[in-house]
This record gives C-alpha cells, sequence and structure tokens, in this order.
C-alpha cells in the first residue's frame, strides 16, 4: 500500500460554503439576463453541477449566447455576495496541518474567476499548490479530467491521493481517476 503524499480539495460545499452567493448570483443573473425567476428549491436540485447543467435545469432551452450572458451576468453579482460565504474551519485547519507534508490541490467545477475571489474572501490562496479550475477542463465533474489533471500536475499515483468532496458527482469524478474519497457531508 502506498503512503498518501497528496490531499486533493473541492472547494464549493467542501471547504466553503459558497451555496448562498451562488443562489443570490444565479438568481440575479437569469432574471437579468432572461426575466425567469429561480427558487431555492430549484436551485438545490443543481448541487454539484457546473453552470451549463444548472442552467439546463433553471432555466431551459436557453441559446448559448443567453448561457454566455448568464454566466457574464452571475461573474459581476457574485462578488456582492461573497459575505455569505463561510470556510469549513474544521477541513480548512486540517488541511493547513497537513500542507507542510503533503501535495495540496484543490480541484473544483468553479470557474478560476469565482474560486479566486473565494480563496482569497478566506485566504485560503496559499495554502494550494495546484489549482484546478472549470475553466481548465472541457468536461465538469463527474467526469474524472480535473482530478485527472492535477495527479498529472502533481506527479503522484492516484493510489497516493485522498480527495475530499461533498457532491455524488464530485465523488464520481474522483473515484473514476482511482483516488480513494472522504465525502464531506456538512459542516459548521
Amino acid at each position: 500500500m502506498n503512503q498518501i503524499k497528496g490531499l486533493f480539495f473541492d472547494l464549493d460545499g467542501t471547504l466553503v460554503n459558497t451555496y448562498e452567493a451562488d443562489y443570490f448570483a444565479y438568481r440575479d443573473a437569469i432574471i437579468e439576463v432572461v426575466g425567469v425567476e429561480v427558487n431555492r428549491d430549484s436551485f438545490a436540485k443543481t448541487h454539484g453541477q457546473e453552470a451549463k447543467q444548472k442552467l439546463d435545469l433553471l432555466a431551459p432551452g436557453l441559446s448559448d449566447e443567453d448561457v454566455d450572458r448568464v454566466r457574464l451576468a452571475k461573474k459581476k453579482h457574485y462578488p456582492k455576495y461573497l459575505h455569505h460565504t463561510v470556510a469549513n474551519e474544521t477541513l480548512v485547519s486540517f488541511l493547513r496541518d497537513m500542507a507542510q507534508h503533503h501535495v495540496i490541490a484543490m480541484v473544483t467545477t468553479a470557474k478560476s474567476h469565482n474560486a479566486e475571489a473565494v480563496l482569497e474572501a478566506h485566504r485560503l490562496n496559499d495554502l494550494f499548490e495546484i489549482k484546478v479550475y472549470g475553466d481548465d477542463v472541457t468536461y465538469a465533474k463527474p467526469d474524472p479530467e480535473g482530478y485527472l489533471i492535477a495527479l498529472e500536475r502533481s506527479g503522484l499515483q492516484a493510489s497516493e491521493v485522498i480527495a475530499f468532496e461533498d457532491s455524488q458527482s464530485g465523488l464520481d469524478a474522483a473515484r473514476a481517476a482511482g483516488l480513494a474519497t472522504m465525502h464531506i457531508r456538512s459542516f459548521q
């Protein structure tokens, strides 16, 4: 059995609860662009999905141009809701303790601009040797592409890494890449 040398973390819902900020930003963007109201129940069904998948459920039938417009509007609205994000202090403390002796990576479906804003807001930016964003991959979770990129960048074998994920799509992606997983169900 290999020694664990790498710890790969999802961001949204795992290290930082971004649900409220995400909800408000998508809500505002969709209303602004297509005039469709999004409620919390419908938004909850999109947990762990990337933007295109979310929009297919929240505002079905959008053209590619409308999807791009919603994404741009969400990017504009997101920063004003960062105060609604909450760090998983227990997991962040663990990450800080382990960083001295492990390769630490972030693998997220979030686009780099949103993820960087969250990392900056919670002073987590300097903790990661490797960052893989939604804009680095062709296929979002549950596809393993993000984890495979992180493995390649780290030089580690899958058997040497544990992935920390909150969503089923994230867990599926990590497992498909051959990583052991830790399911983060909730945090205070």
